[in-house]
């Protein structure tokens, strides 16, 4: 049964790892779009007074804006995800 247990262990800590580092990757993309995103906001918005097309360039401005609050919001909730994982709640250790 020991075996068992162990084998099943190695398993589930080999997807685990690898579900991790997915993770991980995903969070990178993510606090680089929201850096992005929220930089394209602040620069269509700074230009939307000057540009005969002042309306374009707000819906742009507010649009980015958004996206960079959806983008900033999923990736601090997968942080705290991850602390849980560190702190060994995930596993009950």
């Amino acid at each position: 049964m020991r075996e068992i247990l162990g084998v099943l262990g190695r398993k589930d800590q080999e997807e685990y790892l690898r579900l991790g580092e997915k993770t991980l990757k995903l969070n990178k993309f993510l606090a680089m779009s929201g850096l992005l995103l929220t930089g394209l906001a602040a620069i269509v918005s700074a230009l939307s007074g000057h540009s005969p097309r002042g309306s374009w360039a707000a819906m742009i401005g507010i649009v980015g804006g958004a996206l960079a609050s959806v983008v900033n919001t999923i990736e601090h909730g997968g942080q705290v995800g991850m602390e849980r994982r560190e702190n060994g709640e995930v596993f009950g250790h």
